[in-house]
């Protein structure tokens, strides 16, 4: 989940509706392919 919301209660939030990472905006380029590699394992 990406997001602009950066609040630890956000985060929380997030990974209850099912998300497996949480990210915010803005978006590091690096960070989220890594990201991408690890759900994907």
């Amino acid at each position: 989940m990406i997001s602009t919301k950066n609040q630890e209660t956000d985060r929380v939030w997030g990974k209850r509706q099912g998300a497996k990472e949480y990210m915010n905006k803005p978006v590091d380029e690096s960070g989220l392919v890594n990201m991408i590699r690890k759900v994907m394992e």
